[in-house]
């Protein structure tokens, strides 16, 4: 019973003239009235303002009390419309009570009514009478009705007039969103809710969780069982948060993880954009996840990445994005746990795909450290179980069997009154599955027939054909969008706005959810679907595709797909790059699978082919990659696609060291781009070429390419392309030794790069600011530069990056004797070329090792480091380390011989060309080496020959050196000690630690003499 008036309505009549008060109440009665039937219910009548509602007679429904309920937070709504339309406040109290009442028919002006009588009348009325305005209050009884489908607080024991016990009544505060209008009974599972309960408990009593996994045919009753699993454990105090996994009709950020971490975060699994920002916003200002989190969250979140943020998720290889978004997950979990006990919930995990499955295996591992269970359902076929990793605790597993022929019995008349022969044909045909059994029965309550459908899908056929023409269009038009789906959609393929769902959600084959509708169950969906004829399937899908034009490329293309269209291949590849561009690679790999699978043409087959590479090699499969590359190739398709294709051949021999078939392939494609006018893919080719002559040490070839790159990303307007050339412009003239030219086009790269957000490309070049800077002796600034650009490269995944930065920042720290930093560096830049495999970086971070055992006393060691380390870098690196090394082990032998050898090997090296950093590391070892040594003329001839190699653009690093040895190899004179020590001065200013001690040393030689009056020319120079 619904007792409904309004709010000072003696004040009303007052204040308004009759006519117009007459208008109001009329207005009020007509709208409460329509809102009353809408919900199932009948107006028995009005008694001055109030209006007295009934649900459950004549017509009874088995969620009644969740349509009163619904019934009186709507009827605040339409007070609030109605106070905006009349121009004064309008407001309202309503009661609620359930009970047994007395029905009996009656005539009144030609009309069938009924009158209604009992205590439970008078219990509403007095309820109404206590709310205040806008509120809804309760009784037990229909709060025990309609239990965790409203959110509500107690108002305590109230003593109401006519009523001979207190009564306990409860206010509404809301319905709960994602809890269904429509339940059917449940009857038996005693066993599986006893597991269950049993499992709440020890959780509670322990702190330690369970996964349970429940598993069954369709149909069978899983997610009945589960919305009783879901009230025991709200009722045991646990926090609940759940989603489902759909097959077909989601869009994109719709997944199970997803809803899980919207209702972790929000409080419910849909959430507005708007509801979601403001509770990510919530977190970071309490500092509940740090602020480095917030990227991953986003992308949890379905939330647009602001500006600062988009050049790091660029930058971010997928392991890492995958793994980011995984580590805030099991936080957010992990802290619901802390505060309460929680059910996680998911549904229909048979249709998950491998990310979803990685995380929910990485969730029931906090599952089972916390006061939590993991509930999830699966059919039989693709259940979970069968794939769950060997070394994490398989899950506690409740298989359902068929109800038993009691308890299909007790289901059944529960759902109808009466014995009859049908009812028993009906349990007898359904063999203990609940769904087909409740669709059977009700089924039965609308026909007068014996006959009983064979199928959920002739029933299902039956049923609809006794529904309304717009219903049974609608219910059709439903199937083809998907298990769920959006009322707007629905809309758009029936032609007609204003339809309303709730009458079928009445019928049981409609649910409501927060965000639209969804069928009660799949098979209902599978069922309507399978009895459309295929030419009517075809029309809406490709309706249905025409509306998701422009909204959602993914669904667009299932819809083409379904529709049998011929633009569905390259529907598909524009999903995945869309996919692809947000860095969803799992989905943009299966949406081109796809449209690979139904191309004909080489037209449709070659981009997909080609976008499947791409992501392949992304995603690390280079050798896959290379493959599908090479089936590109096969098609004999348009030279366009051959050139891509070779391009990408390039790229992926790039990375796996086959730098000459690299380069034949380019020249293929250079062919190929030139003859069709390729602007983009030349510039994309003369890039990779630079890129493979640099660590050749080809440097007239290396600027001659990535010039030409420059030039044709221009041309084309493409700022991405250009920054690549730039990049390796500044590699180039890097190569070359013209270290401040270089320094002018990294900056410009990186300026680009913060521009458009492209992460990826800073990522790769930001550590070369820090080399450059090293040669304009600005430490400080490099060490700074080198650091910040570890920490990013380690923050996005770029594990190449972070080795280079990590090196470079060793070196500078020699520079600096902070020997112990310098080798905590060049450890941790071995281990990760070691886990990538990139061994041309050991020489490099060795080579650091070595210094720091020199500078122990540790020669021997450091010398059989360098010597291993040349054994690969004459084979595979000479050119690109080979003298740097040398120079070194000329540093580290005491041996002449072996001094000459390794400084005569270097310089033939050089000759044969070499990247620049081994003309100025080499020349600077050989001048200190043969200082110590005694030799001066020879460390004379090194600094003349750094001298000439840096003439075009001389830097400041060997500036200095090439002046520091010329003074350390003079013969001590006026002025000598104070020349000395003003380098040593410098040294210290810009950071040459290393470079003071030999200084100051001759100084104090150069004054002992000096006074004594005696010096030797040669010999203790160092």
């Amino acid at each position: 019973m619904l007792f409904a008036d309004l709010a000072g309505y003696t004040r009303l009549s007052t204040e308004l003239d009759p006519e117009d008060l007459h208008a109001l109440i009329g207005e009020y009665f007509r709208r409460l009235d329509a809102l009353v039937s809408r919900y199932g219910g009948t107006v028995e009548r009005h008694i001055g303002d109030a209006v007295m509602g009934v649900f459950g007679a004549p017509v009874a429904h088995d969620n009644d009390a969740l349509r009163a309920v619904r019934v009186g937070l709507d009827i605040h709504k339409v007070l609030e419309e109605m106070s905006q339309e009349f121009g004064r406040t309008l407001e309202g109290h309503v009661g609620i009570a359930a009970g047994e009442v007395v029905t009996a028919p009656r005539d009144r002006q030609g009309r069938h009514e009924f009158a209604v009588v009992g205590e439970t009348v008078n219990l509403a009325s007095r309820l109404s009478s206590r709310a205040q305005a806008g509120e809804v209050l309760i009784s037990d009884a229909v709060h025990a009705l309609v239990g965790p489908r409203i959110g509500s607080e107690s108002v305590g024991e109230l003593v109401v007039k006519g009523i001979p016990h207190p009564v306990r009544v409860w206010r509404v505060l809301g319905t709960c969103d994602d809890a269904p209008e429509h339940l059917a009974p449940f009857v038996g599972r005693a066993r599986e809710l006893a597991r269950f309960s049993a499992c709440l408990r020890s959780c509670a009593a322990e702190g330690r969780g369970e996964v349970v996994l429940i598993e069954g045919e369709a149909g069978i009753g899983k997610s009945h069982l589960t919305e009783q699993l879901v009230t025991r454990a709200l009722d045991g105090g646990f926090a609940v948060h759940g989603s489902y996994v759909l097959d077909f009709g989601a869009s994109s950020g719709e997944d199970a993880v997803h809803a899980l971490a919207r209702s972790l975060v929000c409080g419910k699994a849909h959430a507005s954009r708007e509801e979601r920002q403001q509770a990510a916003d919530a977190l970071f200002e309490r500092g509940t996840l740090p602020g480095e989190r917030r990227l991953f969250l986003n992308d949890l979140l379905d939330l647009p990445q602001p500006v600062e943020l988009r050049a790091l998720r660029d930058a971010m290889d997928q392991s890492t994005r995958v793994a980011g978004r995984q580590r805030v997950f099991v936080e957010l979990a992990e802290q619901a746990c802390s505060r309460r006990p929680v059910l996680f919930v998911v549904e229909d995990v048979h249709w998950a795909d491998a990310e979803t499955l990685t995380q929910l295996h990485a969730l029931s591992e906090v599952v089972r450290a916390s006061s939590a269970v993991l509930l999830l359902t699966s059919r039989v076929e693709g259940s979970p179980r069968h794939t769950w990793p060997a070394e994490k605790l398989a899950p506690l597993v409740i298989e359902l069997a068929p109800l038993g022929d009691d308890e299909a019995l007790e289901l059944a008349h529960l759902l109808v009154s009466g014995e009859s022969q049908y009812i028993k044909l009906c349990i007898e045909r359904a063999r203990g599955n609940p769904l087909f059994l409740e669709q059977l029965v009700r089924h039965a309550s609308g026909t007068a027939t014996f006959e009983v459908p064979a199928s959920i899908q002739s029933l299902v056929l039956a049923r609809m054909d006794r529904l309304p023409v717009a219903s049974k269009a609608a219910i059709q038009a439903a199937s083809v969008i998907g298990q769920r789906f959006d009322l707007a959609a629905l809309h758009h393929l029936i032609g007609d706005d204003t339809f309303d769902c709730e009458p079928l959600v009445r019928e049981a084959l409609f649910d409501r959810v927060s965000d639209g509708f969804m069928f009660k169950h799949v098979l209902i969906r599978d069922g309507v679907y399978a009895s459309l004829l295929r030419a009517k399937r075809r029309e809406v899908h490709l309706k249905l595709a025409a509306w998701y034009l422009g909204k959602d490329a993914s669904l667009r293309a299932q819809h083409l797909d379904r529709g049998e269209s011929r633009e569905a291949p390259l529907a598909y590849l524009e999903a995945a790059q869309a996919a692809a561009s947000t860095y969803r690679y799992e989905q943009a790999l299966g949406l081109v699978r796809r449209g690979r699978e139904l191309a004909r043409e080489a037209h449709e087959k070659g981009p997909l082919l080609l976008l499947e590479g791409e992501l392949l090699r992304e995603m690390g499969a280079v050798q896959d990659s290379l493959a599908l590359y090479r089936s590109v190739l096969s098609l004999a398709a348009d030279p366009a696609l051959v050139c891509r294709a070779k391009i990408g051949l390039a790229g992926g021999m790039r990375v796996s060291d086959d730098i000459d078939g690299a380069l034949a392939c380019l020249d293929e494609a250079q062919a190929l781009g030139t003859a069709q006018g390729l602007t983009a893919e030349l510039a994309q080719i003369h890039y990779l070429r630079g890129s493979l002559y640099f660590p050749r040490g080809n440097l007239a070839g290396c600027l001659e390419q990535h010039s030409a790159a420059h030039a044709y990303a221009r041309r084309a307007g493409l700022p991405e392309r250009e920054a690549h050339a730039l990049s390796g412009l500044g590699d180039a003239y890097y190569a070359q030794g013209r270290m401040q030219s270089a320094r002018g086009y990294f900056h410009e790269c990186l300026e680009l790069c913060r521009r458009f957000g492209f992460g990826k490309i800073e990522a790769a070049n930001r550590f070369m600011i820090a080399t450059v800077r090293i040669y304009m002796n600005e430490l400080e600034g490099a060490l700074a530069d080198a650091l910040a650009s570890a920490a990013m490269a380690a923050q996005v995944g770029h594990k190449r990056a972070e080795i280079i930065s990590r090196l470079t920042a060793g070196w500078i720290l020699l520079d600096y004797q902070r020997d112990e930093e310098a080798l905590g560096q060049a450890r941790q830049g071995l281990a990760l070329a070691g886990a990538l495999g990139a061994r041309r970086f050991e020489p490099f971070l060795n080579e650091t090792v070595a210094r720091v055992l020199m500078r122990r006393g540790e020669r021997q060691k450091a010398r059989e480091l360098l010597e291993s380390s040349l054994v690969y870098v004459r084979q595979h690196a000479a050119s690109f380390i080979g003298p740097w090394l040398l120079g070194t082990l000329a540093l580290a032998t005491d041996d002449a011989e072996q001094r000459r050898q390794a400084l005569t090997e270097g310089e033939r090296l050089l000759a044969s060309g070499c990247v620049s950093h081994n003309h100025y590391r080499l020349h600077q070892a050989g001048m200190e080496a043969c200082l110590a040594a005694g030799e001066t003329a020879e460390a004379l001839r090194h600094a003349a020959s750094l001298e000439a190699f840096t003439r075009v653009e001389p830097a400041p690093w060997s500036d200095f050196y090439i002046r520091r040895c010329r003074a350390l190899a003079r013969p001590p004179a006026d002025g000598h000690g104070g020349e000395l020590r003003a380098l040593a001065e410098e040294a210290r200013t810009v950071g040459l630690h290393s470079a003071i001690p030999a200084l100051e040393a001759a100084a104090q030689r150069t004054s002992r003499r000096m006074y004594s009056g005696s010096y030797r020319p040669e010999g203790e120079s160092s």
